[in-house]
C-alpha cells in the first residue's frame, strides 16, 4: 500500500476505535431511466473478476514494514446489488425484479444514510468487498445508481474511474478503462532515492508546519474525537447559477486554478458559524488533497493517489472572500516553489511504517488534536466520458464524502453535465440546526457572490 494509503489505514483504525465506524463514501449517478437490470448484475460479476483485489484486505502483519494488501479468507463472489423503491414510486418501475429482492425506503437520502452508517460487520456480512450498488427507483419516475465505498482502496477520483470501468463492461468489446486493479508503488522522487536524502527533502514540510502551527486553529467539533453518525445536505445548482459561480471564480482567481475561491467560500461559511457561536478562532487552517492521476490518463484503480497542500487565513480576513483568493494563491505559488506537495509526500511515505497508532499520535501531536478546521474539496467535472450507465442517460453525479471527528464537518463541490452540486457532511452532535443552516446557506451565497 502506497503512502496515502497507509494514511487512510491509520485513520480508519483510529475512525473504528473512537465509534465512528470504517470511513465509508459514496458517489451517486442520477439516472433519467432504469438502466439494464440484468446487464448490470453480469457486471457485477465481472467486476470481482477483473479486479479480484476488490475484495482483498488492507492490514499491519509486522511492526516497522508497511502495509499491504492481503487477498481475503472470504471474498464476495459479485459486488453486491440491491434494489430499493422510494416511497410512493410505481412498483412496476423496476420490472424484472423479483418482489422480494426489492425493499423500500422513505427517500434517496434515508437510504444513503443508512448505507453511511454501517458498521464493519454489516458491510462484510456477504463476504469481503469494499464496495455495495443499490439501485433506486425514486417516485418522480428518474433513478439514482449509489456506489458505498470504503475509502481504504480509491479515493473519489477512483471512485468515479470504478463508474466508467463498470459501463464499459457493457460495451461489445468489453474493454477496461483502467490500465490495471493496481500498480506498483513509485515512491516520490523515485525508487533510488537513499533514505538520508528523503528525510531531507521533508524539512520544507517539516518548516511549514511550524509556521502554521505558530496560529491556533479550531474545529468546529473540537479535538475530543466522538461517535457521531455521519449527516449531510446535498444541494444541486441550475446551469445559471454555476455559469455565474465559475465566471466569478475566474474574475477573483484567474481561470486556470480557482481552488482558492471555492477554500475562500469554505472558509467565510465557517467563520459565520463560528460568529454565531461568539467564540471566533484566530486561524483557519485547512489541507486540500491534490489529485496525482493526470486527467484523462488510465492507470491502477485500487489505490489512493493524493497529495495534500496546506492554506491558512486569519480571522480578520476571513470576512472578506477576494482578500482571501489572494493570500490562498500566493501560498499556492509558495507551494510550487518550495515544492512542498512533494515535500509532505516524502513525509508520508516515511511514514508508512509507523502502527496506526504511533501514526495517529504523530498526526494529533503535530496538528493540536484537531486535523484541520474543516474539510474541503472541489473534485471537478465528474467522470465526463460518463454520458450513460447501460442503457440510461446520466443527468448528474456527486459525492457524499464521509468526514472524521475532528475537524467534523465539510463542504464539497463537484460539476456534472454544466451543473454544480454542493455537498455538506457533519458528525451528528458537531452543529445544531441552526448551524447547519447558516453552513449551507452562507457557502451558496459566497459562491455566487451574493451580499
Amino acid at each position: 500500500m502506497g503512502d496515502t494509503d497507509s494514511f487512510v489505514l491509520a485513520m480508519e483504525r483510529a475512525m473504528e476505535r473512537s465509534g465512528q465506524g470504517i470511513h465509508l463514501s459514496q458517489s451517486v449517478l442520477e439516472l433519467e431511466s432504469c438502466p439494464d437490470l440484468e446487464a448490470m448484475r453480469q457486471a457485477m460479476r465481472l467486476m470481482v473478476e477483473r479486479h479480484p483485489v476488490i475484495t482483498w484486505e488492507g492490514r499491519y502483519t509486522v511492526p516497522g514494514v508497511p502495509p499491504r494488501l492481503y487477498p481475503s479468507s472470504r471474498p464476495a463472489e459479485a459486488v453486491p446489488l440491491h434494489f430499493w423503491l422510494e416511497k410512493d414510486a410505481p412498483e412496476e418501475a423496476l420490472k424484472g425484479v423479483e418482489p422480494g429482492n426489492v425493499s423500500t425506503t422513505p427517500s434517496l437520502d434515508d437510504l444513503l444514510s443508512d448505507r453511511l452508517s454501517l458498521s464493519k460487520a454489516e458491510f462484510h456480512q456477504r463476504g469481503h468487498i469494499n464496495l455495495w450498488c443499490d439501485l433506486v427507483a425514486r417516485r418522480d419516475g428518474s433513478y439514482a445508481l449509489v456506489f458505498t465505498w470504503r475509502h481504504l482502496l480509491f479515493d473519489g477520483v477512483g471512485a468515479e474511474l470504478l463508474a466508467c470501468e463498470m459501463a464499459s463492461l457493457a460495451s461489445s468489446k468489453g474493454e477496461s478503462y483502467v490500465t490495471s486493479g493496481v500498480g506498483e508503488i513509485i515512491p516520490p522522487g523515485g525508487p533510488d532515492v537513499p533514505f538520508h536524502e528523503r528525510w531531507r527533502q521533508t524539512y520544507p514540510m517539516v518548516k511549514r508546519f511550524y509556521e502554521l502551527m505558530a496560529k491556533p486553529f479550531k474545529s468546529l467539533s473540537g479535538p475530543r474525537p466522538t461517535a457521531g453518525r455521519i449527516c449531510f445536505k446535498i444541494v444541486p445548482l441550475s446551469v445559471e447559477d454555476t455559469e455565474r459561480i465559475n465566471a466569478r471564480a475566474a474574475e477573483l482567481c484567474g481561470p486556470l486554478i480557482t481552488t482558492p475561491y471555492f477554500l475562500a467560500c469554505a472558509t467565510l461559511a465557517h467563520h459565520r458559524v463560528w460568529e454565531h457561536r461568539q467564540t471566533v478562532p484566530e486561524n483557519y487552517l485547512v489541507s486540500l488533497p491534490v489529485q496525482l492521476r493526470k486527467p484523462g490518463a488510465k492507470g491502477p484503480l485500487f489505490q489512493n493517489k493524493l497529495s495534500m497542500i496546506f492554506f491558512s487565513a486569519d480571522r480578520e480576513m476571513a470576512e472578506d472572500v477576494p482578500a482571501m483568493c489572494t493570500e490562498f494563491a500566493e501560498q499556492h505559488r509558495r507551494v510550487l516553489k518550495e515544492r512542498l506537495g512533494d515535500s509532505f509526500r516524502q513525509l508520508q511515505f516515511l511514514m508508512r511504517r509507523m502502527p496506526p497508532r504511533m501514526y495517529v499520535w504523530f498526526l494529533l501531536r503535530q496538528m493540536r488534536g484537531e486535523f484541520n478546521s474543516f474539510y474541503h474539496s472541489n473534485t471537478g467535472e465528474f467522470a465526463p466520458n460518463l454520458t450513460e450507465f447501460y442503457g440510461a442517460p446520466v443527468t448528474n453525479a456527486y459525492h457524499v464524502p464521509t468526514i472524521t471527528n475532528p475537524p467534523g464537518s465539510g463542504l464539497f463541490v463537484n460539476t456534472k453535465n454544466g451543473c454544480m452540486t454542493a455537498a455538506m457532511t457533519w458528525r451528528d452532535g458537531v452543529i445544531d440546526e441552526e448551524e447547519q443552516k447558516i453552513l449551507m446557506d452562507s457557502f451558496l451565497s459566497a459562491l455566487k457572490g451574493e451580499p
